[in-house]
């Protein structure tokens, strides 16, 4: 009889390491993920500042110029979209990208850009080009 209470101590210990093992392997998995949920954020903050700061730039380009900015490339598909909207005489942009995560930014602009109301979008753009003469243009370039 003692040794059929020890087989069961014996088999309950084995089964205890078994769900020991699977609970490990299955926060090792929820840590991986949440590291890659953290690295498409940092590439969406990438292409957003690089946009922003591209388009903040509008006001200091000398009189006749053309700049194309060339966006960080990811691993994943990203929608870009640019929405502008003239205000009071105040351009007001919107900068949002749309993969895994969503990041959207604002700006604030003296500067008319593409007749004041406009609305780009595309996937997964290759750069952004801004020329400027009487009036500032903005495109996004596959």
């Amino acid at each position: 009889m003692e040794r059929n209470g020890s087989s069961v101590v014996f088999l309950l210990g084995k089964v205890g390491i078994g769900f020991a093992a699977i609970a490990f392997i299955g926060f090792a998995l929820a840590i991986g993920s949440a590291a890659g949920r953290l690295t498409d954020r940092e590439d969406l903050e990438l292409i957003a500042k690089t946009l922003t700061n591209t388009i903040e730039k509008i006001a200091d380009f000398p009189g006749e110029t053309e700049c194309y900015r060339e966006l960080p490339q990811v691993a994943k598909e990203v929608e870009v979209s640019i929405t502008g909207e003239l205000i009071d005489g105040l351009q007001m942009i919107s900068v949002q990208l749309i993969s895994v995560d969503k990041i959207e930014r604002s700006l604030v602009l003296s500067s008319t850009v593409n007749n004041g109301n406009f609305h780009l979008s595309m996937r997964s753009p290759q750069g952004i080009i801004i020329r400027k003469s009487d009036v500032v243009e903005l495109e996004l370039v596959g």
